[in-house]
C-alpha cells in the first residue's frame, strides 16, 4: 500500500539572455546566448527526507550566413555544465558536461552542382560515472540539378559518413542511474531522385 506525502515545495529558477547581431565582415548573423536552470527537489528515502539540488549553465553560440541563394552555412556551438548534489544520498552526486557542436553547408556553384554537408560533435561526460561519449556523425551529399528551373534533381548521399554514430545515454535522477544503449542504423548510402511539380 503507497500514499502520498508532502514534502514540501520542489523550486525552480530558470533564465535565458540572448544577445543577437550581424557580423557584416562575413556576411552573417551572430547569436549569442545563455541559459541557467536551478531545481531543489524533496524526495522520501527509507522514511528520511533527501534533497536534491541540480544546477545546469548553459552557454552557446550561433552563426547564420546571409550570402547568397546559393551559398548557406550555420555554426553552433552548446555546453552545458551540470552538478547535482543530494542531502543524504551522496552517493547519487554528479558533476557532469557535454556539448554539441554542429556545421552545416548547402553550396549550388558551376553548372548546378550541389554539395551539402551536415556534420556534428556529441560529447557527453561524466567523471563521477567513468561515462565518457564523444563521436562525430557527418552527413554528406553532391547532387546535380536537372531540366528547366532545376526542377529536377539528383543525388548521392552518405549518412554516417565516418561510421561514429553512437547511441548511448546515462541518465542520473534525484533517486537513481540509468545507461541505455540502443540499437541505431549506421553508415549507409542513397542515392536519389526528385522532381518538383510547378502549378499550370
Amino acid at each position: 500500500m503507497s500514499k502520498p506525502v508532502n514534502l514540501g515545495r520542489q523550486r525552480t529558477l530558470r533564465s535565458m539572455v540572448n544577445y543577437s547581431f550581424p557580423a557584416s565582415f562575413i556576411m552573417s548573423n551572430l547569436n549569442l546566448n545563455l541559459g541557467f536552470t536551478y531545481t531543489s527537489t524533496p524526495s522520501l528515502i527509507n522514511n528520511a527526507t533527501n534533497t536534491s539540488y541540480s544546477s545546469t549553465l548553459s552557454p552557446g553560440l550561433t552563426l547564420n550566413s546571409n550570402i547568397s541563394q546559393d551559398l548557406d552555412f550555420s555554426l553552433s556551438y552548446r555546453a552545458n555544465f551540470n552538478s547535482v548534489e543530494n542531502s543524504i544520498q551522496a552517493n547519487l552526486d554528479n558533476k557532469y558536461f557535454s556539448h554539441t557542436a554542429s556545421f552545416r553547408l548547402n553550396w549550388i556553384f558551376w553548372e548546378g552542382f550541389v554539395i551539402r554537408s551536415d556534420v556534428r560533435n556529441q560529447l557527453n561526460r561524466r567523471t563521477e560515472t567513468n561515462f565518457n561519449q564523444n563521436f562525430i556523425m557527418w552527413n554528406a551529399s553532391i547532387g546535380k540539378k536537372l531540366f528547366a528551373n532545376d526542377q529536377g534533381e539528383i543525388s548521392f548521399q552518405v549518412f554516417d559518413l565516418l561510421n561514429q554514430n553512437r547511441n548511448v545515454n546515462q541518465t542520473v535522477s534525484d533517486t537513481y542511474l540509468e545507461e541505455q544503449q540502443t540499437k541505431n542504423l549506421n553508415r549507409y548510402f542513397l542515392l536519389t531522385f526528385s522532381y518538383r511539380l510547378t502549378s499550370f
